[in-house]
C-alpha cells in the first residue's frame, strides 16, 4: 500500500494528481473474496483520511469565508478531489461487488454500492463540480451579508434577539433588515440557483431519469419509500397538521390583540413578556449543555465535555462566517464537530440539542468500528437522533435542573419548543413539496 499522510491536515494538500495513485494502487491490486476483508478494511483507513481531510477544509472556509487561502482549498476538494474520488469510490466498490463477496452487517452497503453503480455516469463527474464551485459560491455571498444595527455592522444571526423584541416595531424593523441583504444579492442568488437548477436535471438524464426528484430519490438510497409516499405525506399533513396549526396562530392573533398576524408577530412572546435569554455567551451555552447532558446520561456529558476540550464547536456569530449549523465527522480522528451562529436565543438552544444529537450517533458509530460505507443510515434515522434528543433533553433546561431557564422561563421556553414541533411539519411539507414541483 502506498504511505499515507497521517494527519487530514497533511493530506488535505495533496492535488489530485497525488490521489489518483492511491486508488489505483487499490483498483490494480489482486482482489479475491479470501483477501477481500483486508482490502475493504485498506480502503476504508484511506475513506477516512480524505474523507478528514475534506470536511477539515470545508469547516475552515465555513468559518471564516472571507479568507481566499481557506476558499481556494475548499473549492479544490469540492471541485476537483471530491467529484474525482466519488468516481473512483464506484471504481473500486464495481470490483468488491465482481468478486462476490459478502458478510451480514455488509448487505445493505453492497446494496447501496449496486445502486451507485447503476446510476453512475462519467459524464456527471464535471457536472456534479460545478455544482459544488456554485455552492461554495452561495457561501461566500451569504457569509458576507451583514447588517448595522445601532451604528455596528453585524452578521444577521445577531439580529434574532430583536426579532423577539415586545415592541412591535422593533421586531418589523430587525425581521426587514434580515431579508434585505438577501433582496439586494437577489440577481446573484438567482443566477446561482438557476445554474444549479439546470445542472441537477442535466445530470438526472444522464443517468436515465426523467428529471432530478426521481434520480436523487435512488441516488439517496430510499429504498424503503417511493416519491408518491412523499406526495401521500404532503396530503397528509395538510389535512391534519394545518388545521391545527391555524388554531394556534389564531389564538396568537387574539392574545396579541392583532387585526392580522405579520411574519414578525410568530415567534415573540405572545403575551407580550421580554424574551428569555438561555445564556450570554458560547461558552455557557457549552458549560451548561455539559449538566444537561450528564443529566440524561453521563456516558452523553463525557462525550459533549471532549468535544469542548478537542475545540471542536465553534459556535459564536462573526462577520464572514458561513449562515446556519451543522454537524460532520472527523473519521480520522473519531470525532465529531458543531458549526453554529448563536445569538443568545431560545431556538439556539434547541439547535445545540439538534446538532450534539447527530454528533452522539458519530461517537456511535466510531465506537463501534463501523466502515466508512456502514455509517451513514440515512437522512431520514439521521434526523431521528437528533430531534430525539431535543426532547430528551428539554426536561433538563431548568437551572435547577443544571441548565439554563428559570422555572418561569422554562415553562415559556418548554412551550415553544413544543409548538415548534407541531408547526415543523407543514414547513417541512411544504419544503419538500417545493422540491417536488420545482424538478418535475
Amino acid at each position: 500500500m502506498i504511505a499515507l499522510p497521517q494527519s487530514s491536515r497533511d493530506f488535505a494538500k495533496l492535488t489530485w494528481d497525488e490521489i489518483l495513485p492511491i486508488y489505483n494502487d487499490f483498483f490494480f491490486r489482486p482482489l479475491t473474496v479470501d483477501n477481500a476483508e483486508e482490502w475493504l478494511n485498506e480502503w476504508a483507513t484511506f475513506e477516512d483520511l480524505l474523507a478528514e481531510a475534506r470536511e477539515q477544509v470545508y469547516f475552515d472556509y465555513t468559518c471564516d469565508t472571507g479568507s481566499p487561502e481557506k476558499e481556494a482549498h475548499n473549492l479544490r476538494f469540492q471541485t476537483e478531489i471530491e467529484p474525482n474520488a466519488a468516481e473512483q469510490r464506484v471504481r473500486l466498490s464495481r470490483r468488491l461487488l465482481e468478486v462476490g463477496y459478502t458478510r451480514p452487517d455488509l448487505e445493505e452497503s453492497l446494496r447501496r454500492f449496486r445502486t451507485t453503480n447503476e446510476i453512475f455516469r462519467e459524464e456527471n463527474v464535471a457536472l456534479k463540480a460545478e455544482v459544488e464551485r456554485l455552492s461554495a459560491e452561495y457561501q461566500k455571498v451569504t457569509g458576507a451579508m451583514t447588517v448595522e444595527w445601532a451604528g455596528e455592522q453585524i452578521p444577521l444571526p445577531r439580529l434574532k434577539p430583536f426579532m423577539l423584541d415586545p415592541d412591535r416595531d422593533v421586531r418589523e424593523r430587525a425581521w426587514r433588515l434580515h431579508r434585505r441583504p438577501y433582496i439586494d444579492h437577489r440577481d446573484e442568488l438567482a443566477r446561482i440557483f438557476t445554474e444549479q437548477h439546470g445542472l441537477r436535471q442535466k445530470i438526472a438524464r444522464n443517468a436515465g431519469f426523467e428529471n432530478f426528484r426521481d434520480y436523487m430519490h435512488v441516488e439517496k438510497h430510499r429504498f424503503d419509500y417511493t416519491p408518491a409516499d412523499c406526495l401521500a405525506f404532503h396530503e397528509a399533513v395538510e389535512e391534519t397538521v394545518v388545521p391545527a396549526v391555524a388554531r394556534m396562530l389564531e389564538k396568537r392573533r387574539v392574545r396579541m390583540g392583532l387585526d392580522s398576524l405579520r411574519p414578525w408577530d410568530v415567534d415573540v412572546d405572545p403575551t407580550g413578556q421580554p424574551p428569555v435569554r438561555p445564556f450570554s455567551t458560547s461558552d455557557e451555552l457549552i458549560d451548561r449543555g455539559i449538566n444537561v447532558f450528564n443529566r440524561v446520561d453521563p456516558a452523553l456529558g463525557q462525550r459533549f465535555a471532549t468535544m469542548k476540550a478537542e475545540g471542536l464547536l465553534d459556535l459564536q456569530s462573526r462577520v464572514g462566517k458561513a449562515p446556519g449549523g451543522y454537524m460532520t465527522d472527523l473519521p480520522k480522528r473519531k470525532l465529531p464537530l458543531i458549526f453554529m451562529n448563536v445569538a443568545g436565543v431560545p431556538a439556539d438552544l434547541v439547535t445545540l440539542f439538534h446538532e450534539a444529537g447527530h454528533a452522539f450517533q458519530g461517537f456511535e458509530q466510531f465506537q463501534n468500528d463501523l466502515l466508512f460505507c456502514q455509517r451513514w443510515p440515512g437522512m431520514e434515522m439521521a434526523e431521528v437522533g437528533s430531534m430525539a434528543m431535543e426532547l430528551l433533553s428539554a426536561p433538563y433546561w431548568a437551572k435547577s435542573e443544571g441548565g439554563y431557564y428559570s422555572d418561569a422561563d422554562y415553562r415559556r421556553a418548554r412551550i415553544d419548543h413544543l409548538d415548534r414541533i407541531i408547526e415543523f411539519f407543514p414547513h417541512c411539507a411544504t419544503i419538500d413539496a417545493f422540491q417536488h414541483w420545482l424538478y418535475t
